[in-house]
């Protein structure tokens, strides 16, 4: 069977256009999710199938939104170890502006990555059920379990709300600048999922961006679903 590259370093970082780079993240989605070998690479935690959904997803979603239609900008993901996750071109000619963007995801990678595990290996796996772990990672008799519990959804909301406060705090130690956007990804598929849960996430940022210093333009929040889009100006939140 020939070997399939379903994402190179080169494809990642082509720069596209607003639309384009839209367009071709959500066809890609369709791609891994279209076999099972697919899936087995989307889901192995390998480091292109890695910022592919961490970093250049969320990206999409959010220059989409704020970029729509316009061909006169350019995103260029960035997969090198600068302080900065993508550059934006914007406009055309001597005028145009360049824009960096920060991305972090704002959920517990390490549960993340074990209920991916099980998903692998059985099918399904429970979101939020509780979970143990007994053996190393590619150990023979390594088992993961998953209680097939819910959990009250006000437990999930306060849980999410302080993953973003993490990772939006781990970066005011960061130098960035006056150029840099944070962009924050969160999960609107569950836990901010409807209009309150989405209202008291906005209400907890600025809540605690009054309480840091970072070194950002702005910062902005994106839900992997979509439905979810906040942009704070730190000037106007101090």
């Amino acid at each position: 069977m020939p070997h399939i590259e379903y994402l190179s370093a080169a494809s990642l970082e082509m720069p596209r256009t607003p639309d384009d780079l839209y367009d071709w993240v959500m066809g890609k989605c369709d791609e891994l999710g279209s076999t099972l070998e697919a899936k087995t690479f989307a889901r192995s935690g390998a480091l292109l199938a890695k910022t592919f959904y961490d970093e250049i997803f969320p990206l999409a979603i959010y220059v989409r939104a704020k970029y729509a239609g316009r061909q006169d900008v350019f995103i260029r993901p960035n997969l090198g170890n600068d302080n900065y996750d993508a550059e934006i071109c914007i406009g055309l000619g001597p005028k145009a502006e360049t824009s960096f963007v920060e991305t972090t995801y704002s959920k517990d990678g390490y549960d993340d990555a074990l209920r991916i595990e099980y998903l692998t290996k059985h099918g399904h796996a429970n979101l939020t059920g509780p979970l143990t772990v007994n053996g190393r990672q590619g150990h023979a008799r390594r088992t993961i379990e998953i209680e097939s519990e819910a959990i009250d959804r006000r437990e999930l909301v306060a849980r999410h709300i302080r993953f973003v406060e993490e990772r939006i705090r781990a970066k005011s130690v960061a130098s960035y600048g006056s150029s840099h956007v944070l962009l924050v990804a969160v999960d609107d598929y569950l836990p901010f999922r409807g209009a309150l849960a989405a209202a008291e996430l906005h209400e907890a940022i600025i809540s605690f961006l009054k309480k840091l210093t970072l070194n950002f333009s702005s910062v902005v929040v994106v839900g992997v679903a979509g439905t979810v889009y906040f942009s704070y100006p730190l000037l106007s939140v101090k």
